[in-house]
């Protein structure tokens, strides 16, 4: 009779025991599912990161690219401002040049004609004296 005790508390700590051997086994079963999730979800977010990422750094090389473009565009304009106004200057003192030729020439031409207009007054002068 004592056996009989002794083997329904061995058989009925053998079922609590397996009762709980199953729950762990569930537990753990679950436990990995929801790992899997949380790893699904990690590496979906991580993408997401990734994709946003590499459209920030796309749209800093464009911004970066644009503001280039505008430097050296701003560049040339300045560049050719100063070609303009070199030229400009240039033909401006090429005019000036010549023009003062020109007058050098009327000036000594005018001269010329005084200093025979005083040379005839003189002549006049003397012949009448």
């Amino acid at each position: 009779r004592e056996v009989s005790k002794a083997l329904a508390r061995l058989t009925e700590c053998e079922k609590e025991r397996d009762a709980a051997e199953l729950e762990l086994h569930r537990a753990g079963e679950e436990g990995a599912k929801s790992e899997w999730a949380c790893s699904e979800e990690a590496a979906h977010h991580r993408a997401i990161a990734a994709e946003r990422h590499d459209g920030e750094v796309r749209r800093a090389q464009r911004v970066m690219s644009d503001d280039e473009a505008k430097r050296q565009d701003a560049m040339d304009v300045q560049f050719a401002i100063d070609e303009e106004r070199a030229r400009k200057d240039g033909e401006a003192r090429r005019h000036q040049a010549s023009s003062k030729a020109r007058l050098k020439g009327t000036v000594a031409k005018t001269q010329d004609r005084m200093q025979e207009l005083e040379e005839v007054r003189e002549i006049r002068f003397n012949h009448d004296a």
